[in-house]
């Protein structure tokens, strides 16, 4: 119907353009309460259902949620359509909870592990993180663990970090953590002990805890008593003894700590344990079993103690054997008591024998016996073979072995016995035996040849002589025979028969001793009748020739070797085939082949087989050093009709011999190209660089000289050295003392030993061999410098004289004395006052310079006596700050027995003479104290030093995270920045945050606060004790309100005050309405009056209030519940579905007002009706008429007003369906009007081509094309007309043909016949060699014979049929073939040659061989070419052999075979 398909159109129309711009909101989703700002799309009304009871009808009005989920619904109006909706997610947030896996109390330190334990986390919050404060700085992660170094109770914040900043939260649990430290302390009355009993203590507690007070007690009096009592009554000790007292205090945390003292009764008491026997020269320590006191002991003097004799138990050890005493002497206070004991020192020996102690034979058993005075618990052996054994009798076999590689002769075997004694000193005893076997060596003349061969032996076996000569010698000849001699002359042995043979010697020595030499193998081969071909034997030089040998196999050879070239071939003696290339000699060349079985040669030579022709280029040249421009070239080349010179500096020549000169100096690349006429090869070319040098030595020097000083000599000045290879330049000497320098460097430094006249010479050589020299003369001189000295002992201050002696070839111009104090003189006899001591020793040097300049220095130390004092400081060590005083203390004692004079250097300005005194200093520093002292018996001064280090108080100072904030809201983690300042030292830290927590030691450490005023106090203190404190304070704010309203149940329309009640701290409003609407207000806050003119959908909204601090800061939230209530006007049409209608058609009309009890309705046609219920209404005619309901409710005086429209009309229903027809066929069109009715009229379209135009039902005219038809349906009493359309589809023809095609044999083929849709049948014949008989484009197989196949094609329809002929001729050819050159240089052309092949069926092999007949490349795929690399290695230029063999498709076998050049 065309009126309802416009109006349809429009609100499609409303609903695209509401899409493109679609309401949004600032967030979606997050945690309670949410704050969300919604944009409405445009327009000029807006109605938003928050759908938690709250609307709003601003146009981007605020919400805040709470949990759940919200569908938010957007229209125009109240009453309107819903455009679009935004889903908000507002989930719990999470109650951060904590699990503590250890202690959370205990003695400090204390290691506290947390970790999270949250039990719910709403689903689509994650939790990506958490941080926590309690001591030091703030930790993040999942367990966490903080380390509580002082006595406190701590809090715990813990925060939880989300992947929505509004679910982030921070949660503090108070008193978490309680730690305390515990300090048992307390003293005794009497200090000391008491020599006689009974002796009364009492007791003074004086322990103490930190934080979890009060203590418990418990004492253990040592006596057998105790007490829990903070100071118990005093004890009698009645008996004589050592007593402890431990007293053990424990706080309300478990923390406990313990303190004792011990308390002697009676005279002390010496006791020790010793053990009855030690070793000399070995530690042992007494056990001392004393009571308490002080003790020394007295070892005698025949002891060495390695510590004090004054501590419990010493380290000593005795030098001498026997008894010894020990005296131990205890003292406590007045009382003391010693005691001696005897200890026995034993000093063990040991020795043993060893019977026999020679053998000339393996293996060898000797046997031991061990002896010592001493009583011994264990006896261990320790042999020279690396094995052990025990007991004081003990054979052992010694086997000395026998491989290729061993030596035989004498071996010194070394045996070593440790005993033990039974008072456990261990000693040693060492001794040598002697295993000297014979040692049989033989050594023949020849180890190979031909048979009869005949070998000459030579004995070299040695044995012990004279004692033990050998007496026999047995030659085992390996083939069956031996012979034995009584000498060691040489003896021959004949071996007739071809073979492999092992000969060894066995010897005899006069004691009956043998030995068996090493195996000898002897060779002995055969003549075997050679003979070889050639595949080529008459090339030009460079041409392979491959020579194979035609010797019968198996031959025996072991070594082949062809000689051609004039003996210059070569190839691997196990190749019985060789290849070689003659580039050397033309002519005819003879070419020998031999072959070698068992050092047996045999050969054959055949003399002229191969003619090489020419040319060989080849050319000689000669130079002449003293002439070095001039070259003389001479051609020597082979065969060559004529020859063409090269010489490399643009000049040329044709003559065979030619001197040529050089112009200048270089390197020139002379090239001889030798051509012939007659052979048919190729030119020859012989090149040869020719070097052309002017050689020259030049250096310079001074001619007078110093003798053992370094010059450098420069070469460089020289021309045409050739600095190659540490060689081009030698210099030598006329000094005996130096050796010649030869090197590639031009310069050399030289040191001259000899004085006088000397002479350097320099030698300089180039490229050719010419040398040149260059010989200068200079003069060296040369002095020894010495001195006296009046005293070589001193003591601070001293006067020496000191007398010069110096030797020297020339006048001494120069004195240059250094006395070590940092006193010189240039006098030639000086005296020098020493008043400093820089050391021990002084060391005092005389330079002398002569008038050449020439040095010479002698040294002599001087020796120092100093007398000491040292130094005592309080405090020690000397570390205090500023304004704090030390004292200093010196000892008056030296070696010499005197005693001292004093003047101290505080190095602060401040001095003294007294021996101890103090100082106080005022700056910070470093002073280096010095005491300086007189000896007054000898006047000999020295000095002592002292460092002492004095520190500036630090500056303390810190900031936070919130110093630039407003204001701090409760639990809000706060970190602290140290800025403290330090003149150096680092500092220790203790903040006290003010809220009777414990101290942090942390530099910059974290933690929050409640509500309330702080002093946060940071102590620094440096590593001195100089400490400064800062205080901070911090107010930490709570903002609180609530609301009051005058009335919170009112009709739309109605405004409602809201005022703030009982607030603290706030600073700044904001209200929100429920509505969408929010207002803020600053102090002073004044009443807000707010008018609503919406209705929530439940009628129910709340408003809210939230309170902040001083800048927006530390909101609190409160909220009031908003009841509103209106009378709404509404109604349906036909239940809300149709809103248009035909005439006649029944108008159901619902009412569904709320709130209403008086009802007037308006139809449009001037029909009316006062029902408050529903009713039916119909209309006479057709048009659009305005419905108008208006209600009120009489108790509230509530109205409201609603209009909507109703469109009258009729329209037929069309449904208009195609057809598809072969060409020139007539198609069925047919409206198919649903309502038969005869007020319908009908019109076609293109009217030219249907037969009836204006029926309900038509045929077309012919047609021979697709196309579309048209038709209008009108119902003529009302008007309303409908249209369609329908597609008329014409099936094309199907045109056979004939194809002719020509392959190669072996090709596959598509025949090409495609069809895109599945309307065509195919059917293929003959069925042979088709991939498939009814597709449209079948492959065929490889075809090897002519072929005709036919296709006969016919469409669905029975339109078309159609008959294709495909006639396939097939060419019978093969084809293998290869390119004969390429060029591999990478230029992208002809960089690989490939196998060309044609009509194959498959490839062999395609491989490539260099001139050695060495295989270098292989494929049996066609697509795989040689790039001319072989083993990674780009190849020569040079000619290359293939072969290639393949498989055609009539099953025979194809071989090709040719040379390849490769060209780069």
């Amino acid at each position: 119907m065309k009126q309802t398909r416009i109006y349809f159109s429009i609100l499609f129309f409303v609903f695209i353009a509401n899409s493109f711009l679609s309401q949004t909101a600032n967030i979606i989703e997050g945690c309670s309460p949410l704050e969300v700002e919604f944009t409405a799309p445009g327009g000029t009304t807006w109605f938003w259902d928050f759908v938690d009871g709250a609307t709003s009808t601003l146009e981007n009005p605020i919400h805040t949620f709470t949990t759940g989920t919200y569908i938010v619904e957007y229209s125009e109006s109240v009453s309107g359509p819903i455009l679009g909706t935004v889903t908000i997610t507002v989930y719990d947030k999470i109650v951060p909870e904590y699990s503590a896996l250890t202690a959370t109390q205990g003695c400090a330190p204390l290691a506290v592990t947390f970790e999270d334990d949250n039990t719910f986390t709403p689903s689509g919050v994650n939790i990506t993180g958490y941080t926590w404060t309690s001591t030091g700085p703030a930790i993040s992660g999942s367990p966490v663990t903080f380390i509580y170094n002082n006595a406190g109770v701590y809090d715990l914040s813990m925060n939880v970090t989300t992947n929505m900043a509004s679910c982030d939260t921070t949660v503090n649990f108070l008193d978490v953590v309680s730690v305390s430290t515990v300090s048992a302390d307390f003293s005794i009355i009497p200090a000391s002990a008491g020599c006689n009993p009974p002796l009364t203590v009492n007791f003074n507690e004086s322990s103490s805890t930190n934080n979890a007070p009060p203590l418990s007690y418990f004492w253990d009096f040592g006596n057998g008593n105790t007490s829990i009592l903070q100071n118990p009554t005093s004890q009698t000790y009645s008996s004589i003894g050592d007593f402890t007292i431990v007293l053990t205090t424990t706080d309300t945390n478990g923390c406990a700590n313990s303190f004792s003292s011990d308390i002697s009764v009676g005279s002390p008491t010496s006791s020790f344990v010793i053990p009855d026997t030690v070793c000399s020269n070995t530690d042992f320590n007494p056990l001392n079993n004393s009571s308490a006191g002080s003790y020394l002991w007295d070892f005698g003097s025949n002891s060495i103690a390695s510590t004090p004799l004054t501590i419990a138990e010493p380290t000593v050890q005795f030098t001498s054997n026997g008894l010894q005493s020990i005296t131990l002497t205890t003292t406590s206070g007045s009382c003391s008591h010693d005691t001696t004991l005897q200890i026995f020192v034993e000093d063990p020996t040991v020795s043993f024998i060893s019977t026999p102690g020679y053998f000339c034979f393996e293996p060898a058993t000797i046997n031991y016996t061990g002896s010592s005075p001493n009583d011994v618990l264990s006896w261990d052996w320790s042999f020279g073979d690396d094995s052990t054994g025990t007991g004081n009798i003990i054979s052992h076999e010694y086997v000395i072995g026998d491989t290729t590689y061993s030596e035989h002769g004498e071996n010194i075997i070394t045996t070593t016995l440790t005993i033990t004694t039974t008072a456990g000193c261990v000693v040693e005893f060492t001794d040598l035996d002697t295993i000297h076997l014979p040692w049989a060596r033989f050594m023949p003349d020849v180890v190979n040849g031909c048979a009869p061969l005949t070998v000459t032996f030579s004995d070299s076996s040695m044995s012990n002589t004279p004692s033990e000569p050998i007496v026999q010698w047995e030659y085992d000849y390996g083939d069956g025979n031996s012979a034995t001699f009584i000498n060691d002359n040489p003896n021959s042995y004949v071996f007739n028969t071809p073979g492999e043979y092992d000969v060894v010697l066995i010897i005899t020595n006069s004691s009956g001793c043998t030995d068996t030499s090493d195996t000898i193998r002897i060779e002995v081969g055969d003549l075997v009748a050679l003979d070889f071909s050639a595949d080529f034997t008459s090339v030009c030089p460079g041409d392979p020739v491959t020579f194979t040998s035609l010797t019968p196999s198996p031959s025996n050879i072991d070594a082949w070797h062809y000689y051609s070239d004039e003996d210059r071939q070569f190839h691997c003696y196990q190749d019985s085939n060789a290849v070689w290339s003659y580039n050397n000699v033309t002519g005819f060349q003879d070419v020998t082949l031999t072959g070698e079985y068992n050092g047996c040669w045999s050969t054959i030579t055949k003399p002229n087989y191969i003619e090489v022709k020419g040319p060989i280029a080849d050319f000689n040249f000669r130079q002449d050093c003293d002439t070095p421009l001039d070259v003389l070239f001479s051609d020597s080349s082979s065969e060559a009709t004529s020859i063409s010179w090269d010489f490399g500096d643009g000049n040329n020549s044709a003559t065979n011999t030619v001197p040529h000169t050089y112009i200048a100096t270089g390197d020139y690349n002379v090239v001889l190209t030798a051509s012939s006429s007659t052979s048919g090869c190729p030119d020859s070319k012989d090149s040869v660089t020719v070097h052309i040098r002017t050689i020259i030595a030049n250096f310079t020097t001074d001619t007078l000289l110093c003798g053992g000083i370094s010059y450098d000599y420069d070469a460089t000045p020289s021309t045409g050295v050739n600095e190659f290879c540490h060689r081009g330049y030698t210099w030598f000497f006329s000094d005996t003392t130096l050796r010649p320098l030869t090197g590639s460097s031009p310069t050399e430094s030289i040191v001259f030993n000899s004085t006088d006249l000397q002479t350097i010479g320099l030698v300089v050589e180039d490229i050719n061999g010419c040398v040149d020299t260059l010989i200068e003369e200079i003069k060296v001189f040369s002095g020894i410098a010495n001195f006296s000295v009046s005293d070589t002992t001193i003591c601070i201050p001293s006067t020496l004289t000191f007398g010069d002696s110096t030797v020297a070839d020339t006048v001494i111009t120069n004195w240059d004395w250094d006395f070590g104090d940092g006193n010189t003189s240039t006098v030639q006899h000086p005296t020098n006052i020493y008043s400093i001591a820089p050391g021990i020793t002084i060391p005092v040097t005389l330079t002398t310079t002569d008038i050449m300049g020439c040095i010479a220095t002698a040294q002599l130390n001087l020796t120092v006596y100093e007398p000491t004092s040292i130094i005592g400081v309080s405090p020690s060590p000397a570390n205090v700050c500023v304004g704090e005083n030390i004292d200093f203390t010196a000892t008056d004692f030296t070696s010499q027995g005197s005693n001292l004079i004093f003047n101290w250097d505080f190095d602060d300005g401040n001095t003294s003479s007294s021996q101890n005194d103090s100082n106080e200093y005022l700056l910070s520093g470093t002073y280096n104290v010095v005491l300086f002292y007189t000896e007054i018996a000898t006047g000999c001064e020295d000095s002592s030093t002292v460092t002492v280090n004095v520190q500036d108080y630090p500056i303390a100072g810190f900031y936070s995270n919130i110093d630039t904030l407003a204001a701090v809201c409760p639990n809000q983690q706060v970190n602290f920045t140290d800025t403290s300042f330090t003149f150096g030292p680092a500092l220790a830290y203790q903040w006290d945050f003010g809220t009777g927590g414990p101290i942090d030691n942390a530099q910059s450490p974290s933690t929050f606060f409640s509500a309330g005023t702080y002093d946060i106090e940071l102590v620094v203190s440096t590593s001195y004790g100089c400490t400064d404190t800062s205080i901070y304070p911090i107010y930490v704010i709570g903002p609180q309100a609530s609301i009051i309203i005058d009335n919170n149940n009112i009709c739309k329309g109605e405004a409602i005050t809201f005022t703030i009640d009982n607030y603290s701290e706030v600073d700044f409003l904001s209200w929100d309405f429920g509505d969408g609407v929010v207002v803020t207000d600053t102090i002073p806050f004044s009443p807000v009056t707010h008018t609503y003119n919406f209705l929530p959908p439940s009628g129910q909204t709340f408003a809210s209030l939230t309170a902040y601090g001083i800048n927006t800061s530390c909101p609190a939230i409160a909220t009031v519940d908003i009841f509103i209530h209106e009378v709404r006007a509404g109604f349906t049409r036909n239940d809300g579905i149709d809103t248009v209608l035909c005439i006649g058609e029944i108008l159901t009309l619902t009412n569904n007002s709320t709130l209403s009890d008086t009802y007037s309705w308006t139809l449009g046609d001037s029909g009316t009706s006062n029902s408050s219920t529903n009713f039916d209404y119909t209309y006479s005619v057709a048009d659009t008429f305005d419905i108008t309901l208006f209600v009120e409710n009489s108790v509230l005086g509530c109205k409201d007003t609603i209009t909507k429209q109703v469109i009258v009309a009729a329209d037929p229903i069309l449904n208009l369906i195609g057809d598809t027809i072969c060409s020139s066929e007539t198609a069925i069109l047919q409206a198919q009007a649903g309502n038969q009715n005869p007020n319908y009229t009908y019109s076609w379209q293109p009217i030219a081509d249907v037969v009836s135009p204006n029926s309900e039902t038509t045929a077309t005219v012919a047609l021979t094309q697709d196309q579309y038809f048209y038709v209008s349906v009108e119902d003529i009493t009302t008007n309303c007309t409908s249209e369609d359309s329908a597609f008329v589809f014409i099936y094309s023809s199907i045109n056979g043909n004939t194809f002719d095609t020509l392959i190669v044999v072996g090709e596959t083929l598509n025949l090409p016949v495609e069809y895109p849709d599945n309307t065509v049948i195919f059917t293929w014949e003959p069925e042979d060699g088709l991939s498939c008989t009814q597709c449209s484009n079948p492959l065929v197989d490889p075809v090897l014979e002519n072929v005709t196949y036919y296709l006969n094609a016919t469409d669905i329809y029975g339109c078309n049929n159609a008959l294709y002929v495909f006639n396939i001729e097939i060419i019978p050819e093969t084809l293998l073939e290869v390119p004969t050159t390429f060029t591999p240089n990478g230029d992208g052309i002809n960089d690989i040659i490939y196998l060309e092949t044609w009509g194959i069926k498959e490839l062999y092999e395609f491989e490539i061989y260099n001139r050695w007949g060495e295989l270098i490349f292989v494929t049996t795929d066609t697509s795989i070419g040689w790039d001319g690399f072989y083993n990674g290695v780009l190849q020569n230029n040079d000619i290359y052999v293939f072969k290639a063999r393949a498989l055609d498709w009539f099953d025979e076998e194809i071989i090709k075979e040719g040379h390849i050049h490769l060209m780069r």
